[in-house]
């Protein structure tokens, strides 16, 4: 399997990343027109917008067309937020394969998650069907990425227990 990798910038324009998956596709053989998938970081709403959630992710910007702009400048596609793409993915090849109902978490610089009911990927209008990163408490009065207060990501996500391991004097 062929594979082509580079690191987001997140301080890019939505379109600049658009046209930098553009290119990483010419280097796979890609080819207008054959079957895309695209999972990105962020939430995905049902119209196919593209918000920045994280600051620490990518810069902010809210309802880039982003299904429009690949359709535009690369080809027809699928466009998903990542934890519900490997939520799919964990259903059809993984644990959750058999399963009707079945929920997926992601823990990576966020926390992520979706969920399959009756045999289908659970969408909700906004692209939060699932995501658990902003499910909050109480007593828990640190900062998200986000912007928010207390939420389930600013305990747990890779970036909140990185900076645990620092305040306990870990690189």
């Amino acid at each position: 399997t062929e594979q082509t990798q580079h690191q987001t910038d997140g301080a890019s324009d939505p379109e600049a990343l658009v046209r930098q998956m553009g290119l990483h596709l010419g280097q796979l053989g890609y080819q207008h027109g054959d079957r895309l998938g695209v999972a990105v970081t962020g939430r995905v709403d049902q119209a196919g917008g593209w918000h920045a959630v994280n600051s620490e992710t990518l810069s902010e910007f809210t309802g880039y067309p982003l299904a429009n702009s690949i359709r535009d400048l690369i080809g027809p596609a699928s466009v998903i937020n990542d934890a519900a793409a490997a939520t799919l993915a964990e259903h059809r090849l993984g644990s959750g394969r058999g399963h009707r109902n079945f929920a997926y978490v992601t823990v990576s610089t966020g926390v992520g998650g979706g969920l399959i009911l009756n045999g289908q990927l659970h969408r909700s209008p906004n692209g939060l069907a699932g995501h658990l990163g902003f499910t909050s408490g109480a007593g828990v009065p640190r900062l998200c990425g986000s912007g928010r207060v207390g939420t389930v990501e600013s305990i747990a996500s890779g970036w909140a227990i990185a900076d645990a391991a620092r305040a306990f004097g870990h690189p």
